[in-house]
């Protein structure tokens, strides 16, 4: 059923315009900390049941030897969290692996960081 813009309220027609759906505080927070703990490289502090929430709402992907990491999707979530959309966030996995372990390397090396 198509919608003539003509018939509906503005404030009505803002709610159906806002991006992207809501996310529910705590899983918002726990993205949110999820992605703070992805660039020291230890691990998560976020707890097994708050993962798998983040799992199952395709805000993270469990990916080869349950090393977790944020989707797409998550990605677009913390960037319009921020306010720092300012183009689509479309990546393959294989994208943001690569982007990944070049992190991972300049955090073990020490390599990026200002003289």
């Amino acid at each position: 059923m198509r919608v003539n813009p003509e018939n509906v309220m503005e404030s009505e027609l803002s709610n159906r315009l806002s991006p992207g759906p809501k996310i529910q505080d705590p899983d918002l927070k726990a993205l949110l900390r999820f992605n703070e703990t992805c660039d020291d490289g230890e691990g998560y502090d976020i707890g097994k049941d708050a993962m798998s929430r983040l799992v199952e709402l395709g805000l993270a992907s469990k990916g080869p030897h349950s090393i977790r990491h944020i989707t797409a999707f998550g990605r677009w979530v913390i960037e319009r969290e921020e306010g720092d959309i300012t183009e689509p966030t479309l990546k393959t996995e294989d994208d943001l692996a690569n982007e990944s372990a070049v992190k991972l390397c300049q955090l073990r090396t020490g390599a990026g960081k200002g003289a």
